[in-house]
Order: C-alpha cells, then structure tokens, then sequence
C-alpha cells in the first residue's frame, strides 16, 4: 500500500509560492527542513524496504524533480535516497540506492499539504 503524509504548510509560504516569490523547489524543501517532517518522510521511505530484511533504514532524502501545478493546488516530486541494510545473523551490511514518487495536493483552508507515494511493486506470489 502507498505510504501517507499529511504536513503543515504556513500561510507565508503558501501565499509566496502562489504570487512566484518562492520557487517549487523552494517550497517543497522547505518543508522537509522541519526536522519532524523530515523524520516522517525518512519512516515512510522506510517502509517501502520493510520486507527486504536487514532492519532498512534510511537517514536522508534528496527531492528531484518537482512539478506543481497552481491552478489545481497539486504537483509531484521524487525523492532519492539510500537504504541502509544490517543483517544481524549475518553481520552484513549493505546499502542500496532508491528513489520513490509523491503526488501531493494543498488545502489552502485547512493549511495542509496531504503527499501520497507510489504503489509499491508487488512480486508474484507475494
């Protein structure tokens, strides 16, 4: 099942993406230098890998490419990551590398920004 977020956004910024004071990019990453939110987006590209074993983690996240579209108050991003990988049996540790899209859509009236990621790939048989 996709991963859910759902952040706060301030009146300041809204306003200032909306009149072109604040670039798309601008915006989306300013809202993961909220340590919270960032935290909330490091769990939720974590359980992406929750079934490939080794304890995943992930710490950081870059956000690429960022399309939003004022008219209907919805865009997309991509965010690349690294997952951290330590067998425990095994003392093995690995990383690999990743990247998982966000479509998003703003209520101005609540000031909430609600991020859905992608469908996870379901193996056969799974």
């Amino acid at each position: 099942m996709a991963e859910k977020l759902q952040l706060p956004f301030s009146e300041t910024e809204f306003t200032a993406l909306l009149n072109e004071n604040r670039s798309n990019e601008d915006f989306v990453n300013n809202l993961f230098r909220n340590k919270g939110n960032h935290k909330l987006m490091c769990s939720a590209l974590q359980e992406y890998h929750r079934n490939d074993g080794g304890s995943p983690e992930v710490h950081d996240f870059e956000i690429i490419r960022i399309n939003f579209t004022p008219a209907i108050l919805a865009g997309r991003f991509t965010c690349k990551f690294r997952v951290k990988y330590h067998f425990t049996c095994s003392d093995v540790r690995n990383e690999a590398g990743d990247t998982i899209v966000w479509d998003f859509k703003m209520d101005e009236g609540k000031h909430v920004i609600d991020i859905t990621g992608e469908e996870p790939l379901v193996r056969e048989g799974e």
